[in-house]
């Protein structure tokens, strides 16, 4: 675990450790998988353009927005579950304490989005929001990496986070930055092709409404709503596996920094102990 990697190696490790125990892992996360993607099908039907859906959701506010918040609430619960049980896989700190690590981190970035969002939007023209949201991205990278340290370590408490954790993360922000862009664009890559199917369906309800409002008849099959929902919870559990394999890029990136910076302070350390050696034979 601790020992220096490069940004490929990184990866290739994540990719290692999930394939030759996939089995195990897909064992302690397919239930709060399921249940994310569940709740992430769901939202979707709700924000999907189709004037049925929308008009039964505004002849019943109060029902339409119990389910969303229940939704989003459970799949907060449903991604802390997720991270607290491939965490119970790589620490021995327990299910619980890696739940409730998870939860924190859940909760802090729903936050901070909220803080972000609010920013970049309360009037701001394109170039303050273009500015607004570099920084936001850019301060992000070492952010991840104290998060992560967060989970992994024990030891570390949540103020650690916005301070020494973060303060390493600044230290190594070239080193995480490169492999969090390879992560990203190998995600990106086969989230596009795994998002294919479901934007297709999407896509073609969208012109069906279009026609709709033409004076056409809907041509969407009596199943349709039965196939978005199977296509979406489908392609979320694909996403949610992508998720898995990122955060044991970004755990095998901290072993890798704590690596580099222990052997650091054991060079420091050797070269202390020889210049004190010498000052004492002179």
């Amino acid at each position: 675990m601790f020992k220096t990697r490069s940004y490929s190696g990184c990866l290739r490790d994540a990719f290692g450790m999930m394939s030759n125990n996939f089995t195990t892992i897909f064992r302690h996360t397919w239930k709060p998988i399921f249940l994310s993607s569940l709740m992430t099908a769901i939202s979707i039907l709700f924000r999907l353009p189709d004037k049925n859906i929308h008009d039964l959701g505004n002849s019943h506010i109060t029902a339409a927005a119990i389910i969303l918040i229940v939704t989003t609430i459970v799949g907060l619960l449903a991604a802390s579950w997720l991270l607290g049980e491939l965490y119970s896989l790589l620490n021995d700190h327990g299910r619980k304490t890696n739940f409730k690590r998870g939860l924190a981190l859940q909760i802090f970035s729903v936050l901070l989005t909220l803080l972000y969002l609010f920013e970049a939007f309360s009037g701001a023209n394109a170039i303050t929001y273009s500015i607004v949201t570099l920084l936001f991205l850019i301060c992000l990278f070492p952010l991840g990496f104290a998060q992560t340290k967060f989970v992994a370590d024990k030891t570390r408490t949540f103020h650690d986070i916005f301070m020494k954790d973060y303060a390493q993360g600044w230290r190594h922000f070239g080193y995480i930055f490169i492999t969090a862009l390879l992560a990203g664009i190998i995600i990106t890559i086969i989230g596009c092709i795994v998002m294919l199917p479901l934007c297709v369906i999407i896509f073609g309800q969208s012109l069906n409404q279009l026609g709709m409002l033409d004076g056409d008849a809907d041509g969407t099959p009596s199943y349709f709503l039965i196939l978005l929902i199977a296509t979406a919870f489908i392609t979320f559990v694909l996403l949610n596996y992508l998720f898995v394999w990122n955060a044991l890029v970004q755990y095998y990136m901290y072993g890798s920094i704590e690596a580099t910076d222990r052997e650091k302070e054991q060079r420091k350390k050797a070269m202390l102990e020889s210049v004190i050696e010498i000052k004492e034979n002179n």
